[in-house]
């Protein structure tokens, strides 16, 4: 049950870090990264859209990078946008790894509380009162539930915050190409 136990602290605590990160701090992305672009694309100021704190260095690259060539331009968005999807999907495989552990730790608990239940029958000789065997495997059974009642929501934490950063990232996307696309006609033009 102790690793049960440390699996569910690790969920809560990579939760609560992404809400605070993804929900509260880093809020309306998707909604800001496509008004940038819309700005950029209408011709307005690269320097003077607002954008959220997970976007501000990626705007920062665009604003240094602004003067070299377009593959210069393009790595360093590249380079830039890798960090930014980074700190988006930061442990979020935590989260995927223990839906998965987690079951198989109770699995584990489970077999070994059904192997000394059994151990326990034949040390007795066979002669074993029913209701202490049923007490040993209820027992064991417990840390299946319990892994199983940690799996569960970890993978919904994980899917969820998935889904948020998939859409965060197609904007961020979008975001880019309008950069690219502005960039690329103020070099040939």
């Amino acid at each position: 049950m102790a690793p049960i136990i440390l699996c569910s602290l690790i969920v809560v605590a990579v939760a609560l870090e992404r809400l605070i990160v993804l929900g509260l701090w880093e809020r309306n992305v998707a909604a800001r990264a496509r008004q940038a672009r819309d700005r950029i694309l209408a011709g307005g100021e690269r320097d003077q859209v607002p954008m959220p704190p997970c976007l501000r260095p990626l705007m920062e690259t665009v604003q240094t990078a602004w003067g070299t060539t377009q593959a210069r331009f393009e790595e360093a968005l590249v380079v830039a946008s890798h960090r930014v999807k980074r700190r988006l999907e930061s442990h979020l495989t935590t989260l995927a790894v223990i839906s998965q552990v987690a079951p198989l730790l109770g699995l584990m608990g489970t077999v070994l509380g059904m192997v000394q239940a059994f151990y326990a029958v034949q040390q007795a000789g066979g002669d074993v009162n029913p209701s202490a065997l049923a007490g040993g495997i209820w027992e064991a059974l417990l840390t299946t539930v319990f892994g199983l009642g940690v799996a569960i929501p970890a993978y919904l934490a994980w899917h969820g915050f998935e889904r948020l950063v998939h859409t965060r990232l197609e904007a961020i996307e979008e975001l880019l190409d309008a950069v690219l696309t502005v960039h690329g006609e103020e070099q040939s033009g």
